[in-house]
């Protein structure tokens, strides 16, 4: 299960995923799939625009993950479609929505070298800080954060 095409689809070259299209972008994020080597099968209510005429389509908007400790097939419907990974890529909220008077840079958040955004209390990591979106950025900046968050309690 993933929920970033960008993040994890090289973990899926030459095995068959699913695409659960959510999002207005994901025709697109199916696409990228497909161009790296993914054997793609696009899943939503209604049928995408831009989507790669090689890349099949389910119509279908009740839907259920199949397998144990791993995911082996989504049930579309009345159809079951064999997959190694199901990516559910859905629409975001941005993180100004959740916090107004929370500063941006570049579109990212803004934070210090302690993982600190404008706000007090309030810390930030991995890829809502910027690039590169990577999972040790991620798990790094994961780390300083939740460090300098528990020093931050502690002080209070």
């Amino acid at each position: 299960m993933s929920y970033c095409a960008t993040c994890d689809g090289m973990l899926y070259r030459d095995k068959q995923v699913v695409v659960v299209g959510l999002a207005p972008d994901a025709a697109e994020e199916a696409n990228f799939l497909q161009g790296l080597g993914c054997r793609v099968t696009y899943v939503s209510g209604k049928a995408p625009e831009g989507l790669d005429p090689a890349i099949a389509y389910v119509r279908a908007t009740k839907l259920e993950i199949v397998g144990e400790a791993s995911v082996t097939a989504l049930r579309a419907g009345d159809e079951e479609i064999p997959c190694q990974c199901v990516f559910l890529l859905r629409h975001a909220i941005p993180p100004t929505d959740l916090l107004p008077a929370l500063e941006l840079e570049n579109g990212y958040i803004r934070v210090d070298r302690e993982m600190r955004t404008n706000l007090p209390g309030v810390f930030a990591a991995g890829d809502c800080t910027g690039l590169p979106l990577q999972l040790s950025k991620a798990a790094g900046e994961g780390l300083i954060a939740g460090q300098k968050a528990a020093e931050y309690l502690d002080g209070l």
